[in-house]
């Protein structure tokens, strides 16, 4: 399965790439007065953002090779996370660093995965100018990644489910995207807690074990 995935994927890139090249040049070259065309080639330009991330998110949900963790410090994987990320990817991001000393056996590849997932689909639940408020700490021999919003348009019991391949889905390439972060985050020996419901703050909380 995995194999005939990863096959798929690279064939889908090809031309999502090449899509994403010509409404770049479009994007480039007509003129301000075309509002209605520019539009549209925003739209477009945010939909093939939509198909790449979900051709992602199948790969990572069917990754059968095996992890590859190493020792990092895990304020130090968030920042280079962030660091990496595009500009629509940072907006809205505030990040409250904890103790410096929070040594975690990540997959860099796969963790920054599931990060960029988790920040993305907080941004689909909540209001424009929420900001994402992504915190690190330490708890009863874990390190605590905490991601939250303080209004978001669905409660902890939605999201959840999402976190299950084989429940019902809400919202439209959401499911196999948080189902990936569930796959993530086993595979590391963590565990995940949500809490919330509109319009009170949302929290997901990831925790994995402090290495030693």
């Amino acid at each position: 399965m995995s194999g005939a995935v990863r096959h798929v994927a690279h064939q889908l890139r090809q031309p999502l790439s090449t899509i994403e090249a010509i409404a770049y040049y479009l994007s480039i070259t007509l003129p301000p007065t075309e509002v209605r065309a520019l539009e549209q080639v925003e739209k477009l330009q945010r939909l093939v953002q939509e198909a790449s991330n979900i051709v992602s998110d199948a790969v990572q949900f069917f990754q059968t090779s095996p992890v590859r963790p190493l020792r990092v410090q895990l304020n130090e994987f968030l920042t280079d996370v962030v660091a990496d990320m595009l500009p629509a990817e940072m907006s809205r991001l505030s990040v409250m660093p904890g103790p410096d000393d929070l040594p975690v056996r990540l997959d860099l590849g796969q963790a920054a995965h599931m990060l960029r997932s988790l920040t993305n689909y907080f941004r689909q639940i909540s209001p424009d100018e929420a900001p994402i408020r992504v915190r690190t700490s330490a708890a009863c021999g874990e390190a605590v990644l905490a991601i939250g919003v303080e209004s978001a348009c669905c409660t902890a019991s939605e999201v959840l489910a999402l976190l299950d391949v084989h429940s019902i889905h809400l919202g439209s390439g959401s499911g196999l995207a948080m189902a990936s972060v569930r796959r993530i985050i086993d595979v590391h020996d963590g565990r995940v807690e949500v809490r919330g419901k509109p319009p009170a703050e949302l929290l997901l909380t990831v925790f994995f074990p402090l290495a030693s």
